[in-house]
């Protein structure tokens, strides 16, 4: 709950010592440091793109599945 609430009060404890954009959870501060190193740890097995998180590549997964995340408003 302490972490849920600190999206609602603006403490963001967690700073990037990088580039000093700040989290609210060390997991996403941790996430955020590979954009710094280009790490990219996480690979597809079935077309052997890799990704810097497990969110980007179940974002890929699901476009090599056929699936659309998202709708053109315009056509479809």
């Amino acid at each position: 709950l302490i972490n849920h609430l600190r999206q609602h009060t603006g403490v963001w404890p967690y700073e990037c010592g990088e580039c000093g954009k700040s989290f609210s959870h060390s997991y996403t501060n941790m996430e955020h440091q590979i954009n710094h190193t280009g790490e990219r740890p996480c690979k597809c097995l079935e077309c052997g793109k890799t990704c810097s998180s497990s969110s980007n590549l179940i974002s890929h997964q699901k476009i090599n599945a056929g699936e659309q995340p998202y709708e053109c408003p315009e056509c479809g």
